[in-house]
């Protein structure tokens, strides 16, 4: 795990921060990902992407609201089910106010919540450092089972390491993004490395108790290392996260379907917004509905339907670098992939690696062909098309994906 943790944001999150900052650099629309793919490769991709990366960003909204619960259930193991969906839910609402009321204040809470959650880190890093009594990295593997896990621990590293993309779906409401997103993106990649990295590998140093770690043990790792106080305030921390988590990422996916409706391509009354604000509220609420639905879900089906959505939609960004370079050579670029066309094919090949890891990842059970994952894996990676040719039914033709349209969005 300590491993992965190291290795998969220099494959994974550092080269995808990189293609995301040069599209950002050259055209920052709203959207992202939709809007690039779009004038890349035509209309069907364009909703794809859009598909693909909102629903992702569902997925995993879901997956933080029902771990904002876990850590909860953390402090009161009597928890019930239901008492666990109301949790969640209350998280998701006092999110949506928060997104309601504008992106500046999606962004100040980001900031002061980002601070506070990583008091108990540090402390953790810091007693961890003054009581190493173990060797973090013995054994290596779980006795018994080689390396097995390890296509499942890559899967969560992804998890963990992925929706840097996603920002950008707000890059018109960003101050100056073309210099913005590159230094950001690169920063962010690295402060989350060592975020998961150090207290993780510090509390094994002390405490040297691997075999009890899984979901949502971090307050008790703090209990065991200082007692209730730090539990609590890990506990505390893990709130803070997940709520974190929620408010941007809730963010993002908002923008998705409003440019997607603005473009006819989704329906058009997910374009209302709020005046005052510009928050994108009919596609925001949509979102939230139906998150409040997928809080029930277990969070490991949750990252399977995760894994199918965020590995296509991530393979597009690097097609689009190199048919955007190739189609519009003439766009300034503040930012680019170094090393050119050699370069980008340097770092997709990773993702592209990656991405089939992770898939397998999720229709293998224990060593075992899961035909049932397959089955959903597939359904939510075809639901894309499907939805398209149902949209385009009977509509207005969207319009045309050009690059005088994104050109006049930048302007």
């Amino acid at each position: 795990s300590l491993v992965i943790l190291i290795v998969v944001p220099f494959i994974f999150s550092v080269p995808l921060s990189l293609a995301v900052s040069e599209l950002t650099a050259a055209f920052p629309v709203e959207g992202g990902n939709y809007r690039w793919s779009r004038m890349a490769l035509g209309d069907f991709w364009g909703f794809q992407a859009g598909w693909w990366s909102w629903a992702s960003a569902v997925a995993t909204s879901a997956s933080f609201a029902a771990l904002f619960a876990d850590y909860v259930k953390a402090l009161d193991p009597d928890l019930t089910a239901l008492q666990h969906w109301i949790l969640a839910l209350m998280l998701i609402w006092a999110m949506h106010w928060v997104n309601v009321k504008g992106i500046e204040m999606v962004g100040n809470s980001a900031v002061l919540m980002s601070a506070l959650l990583l008091v108990p880190f540090v402390l953790m890093i810091g007693l961890g450092l003054s009581h190493w009594n173990h060797n973090p990295f013995v054994p290596f593997t779980a006795p018994g089972k080689g390396v097995l896990g390890f296509a499942t621990a890559l899967s969560t590293a992804i998890w963990l390491y992925s929706g840097y993309e996603k920002l950008s779906c707000a890059a018109e409401e960003v101050e100056n993004p073309q210099r913005t997103f590159p230094p950001a993106l690169f920063s962010a990649a690295t402060l989350a490395m060592l975020s998961y990295l150090l207290p993780t590998l510090c509390a094994l140093a002390m405490l040297g108790n691997w075999q009890d770690w899984g979901s949502g043990y971090f307050p008790s790792a703090g209990g065991k290392m200082a007692g209730p106080w730090l539990q609590n305030l890990t506990v505390a921390a893990g709130l803070i996260s997940n709520a974190l988590l929620l408010n941007v990422t809730m963010m993002a996916a908002s923008r998705t379907l409003l440019t997607m409706s603005e473009d006819k391509l989704a329906p058009p009354g997910l374009a209302r917004h709020n005046p005052t604000t510009g928050t994108p509220t009919a596609a925001l609420t949509v979102g939230s509905i139906l998150l409040s639905a997928l809080a029930l879900i277990d969070f490991n089906q949750l990252l399977v339907i995760y894994a199918w959505f965020t590995m296509t939609a991530t393979m597009l960004i690097y097609i689009n670098v190199f048919r955007l370079r190739r189609l519009h050579p003439e766009v300034p670029r503040t930012f680019s992939v170094p090393g050119g066309t050699g370069g980008l094919v340097l770092l997709a090949l990773p993702t592209l690696f990656l991405a089939i890891l992770a898939l397998e990842s999720t229709v293998v059970t224990d060593g075992h062909f899961d035909l049932r994952q397959v089955v959903v894996g597939l359904m939510a990676t075809l639901s894309g098309p499907l939805l398209y040719v149902l949209l385009r039914r009977g509509r207005p033709r969207p319009e045309e994906h050009s690059r005088d349209a994104a050109l006049e969005r930048v302007t």
